[in-house]
């Protein structure tokens, strides 16, 4: 039997997972029996009719991102309104903007069951961070409390980590709290490793620590190790990219650059031909990874920072190596790996073990089946 469900993806024309994540589930959702309406976020407006439903979320600036988020929620609530839908899955949100819109079109959204799907755990509170930010995640930890007492509503948590702490500051889990996880296509390795060899894959963005690897790298001397660095810069230039190169006292020679958009179909050779793939995020990124997981299928090894659900799966499953920014830094570790003596028997069995717990058909049948989190109220 059929049933009604509302797709909503905010950014789907955005750099990043958007797009993907939003053609994943309605396919699945289809297959499984779902009527599916789609309803997209885009930077302007299509010069040809989308095959979804759309509204106009220009993207310059975070103040016009957050008003062009609320036109697009309430838009949605008036669709699943007027359609009698009666579950809204919405798949990324500003916990600011959502808040706004509930209010805005409570009748509307009344009755109707709320799936979000949380990707980061961006309501923790640092000490560190400044007046501004820490008040702000003071506020956001506020208004999750409120969005998860709502009787209609449940989180899908791309982590562990990211439900743990929801549940630690709401004090509200399952089944409200839904633990899940970032997938992957199955895949073997399609080419020989590479001894000592490292690779930084992906969007390249500032959060994602290129200069820590590259000035922690500079300071190995003699030691034997590549690096291959492969994605489309997004905050920096090509220019950048090959100046930190040069600052950090690399020999050219060493490091290997594909500076583009990489076809899924390439990933697997990049993957294959690396023993370790760097996930060295700052500290305040806590999501998980889509590198890390997809790095699993091809028996590459992460090498993360000890935060957040990147840390929390490397540690609890040993399929990696995790380093501090303090008191177990990345210099260390990677001497460590360095050594002739060095071996990495125990993280690659522990590859094979749960590789196929990350991938995504199983973690859609997951949620759809045994978590059944698109029941209607």
């Amino acid at each position: 039997m059929s049933r009604k469900l509302l797709l909503f993806q905010p950014y789907v024309d955005e750099l990043g997972h958007f797009r993907f994540f939003f053609d994943l589930w309605r396919t699945h959702l289809t297959e499984s029996g779902y009527e599916v309406t789609g309803l997209v976020g885009l930077s302007k407006a299509p010069e040809t009719a989308p095959d979804s439903e759309f509204f106009v979320n220009p993207a310059k600036g975070r103040f016009t991102r957050i008003l062009g988020t609320v036109k697009g929620l309430c838009h949605a609530f008036q669709l699943a309104a007027d359609r009698n839908i009666p579950v809204i899955y919405i798949q990324d949100f500003e916990l600011l903007a959502l808040s706004a819109a509930l209010i805005l079109k409570r009748r509307q959204v009344a009755n109707r069951r709320l799936v979000l799907h949380q990707h980061a755990g961006n309501f923790e509170v640092e000490r560190s961070e400044s007046i501004l930010l820490h008040l702000y995640r003071s506020l956001t930890r506020t208004l999750f409390r409120r969005l998860l007492l709502r009787p209609n509503v449940r989180i899908i948590a791309n982590g562990r980590s990211i439900a743990d702490g929801l549940t630690a500051y709401t004090g509200i889990g399952a089944p409200t709290v839904v633990a899940s996880t970032w997938g992957t296509t199955p895949g073997t390795p399609v080419a020989p490793k590479e001894k000592n060899s490292f690779l930084f894959a992906g969007i390249l963005r500032k959060d994602k620590n290129l200069e820590l690897v590259l000035d922690t790298l500079g300071t190995l001397g003699a030691m034997d190790w590549s690096l291959v660095i492969a994605g489309r810069p997004m905050e920096y230039s090509e220019a950048d990219i090959h100046e930190l190169v040069r600052r950090s006292g690399i020999d050219p020679n060493r490091v290997e650059m594909h500076l583009r958009f990489i076809p899924d179909e390439e990933w697997a050779t990049f993957f294959s031909r690396a023993e370790y793939v760097f996930i060295p995020y700052k500290a305040y990124n806590k999501s998980n990874s889509g590198p890390l997981i997809d790095a699993l299928q091809y028996d590459c090894i992460p090498i993360v920072s000890d935060v957040g659900e990147r840390g929390y799966l490397v540690r609890e499953l040993g399929i990696g190596y995790a380093f501090d920014f303090a008191d177990r830094p990345l210099s260390n570790l990677l001497m460590a790996r360095l050594r002739a003596d060095s071996t990495n028997d125990e993280v690659i069995a522990a590859i094979r073990h749960v590789k196929s717990d990350f991938t995504w058909p199983k973690i859609l049948r997951d949620l759809t089946e045994n978590h059944r989190i698109f029941e209607p109220l």
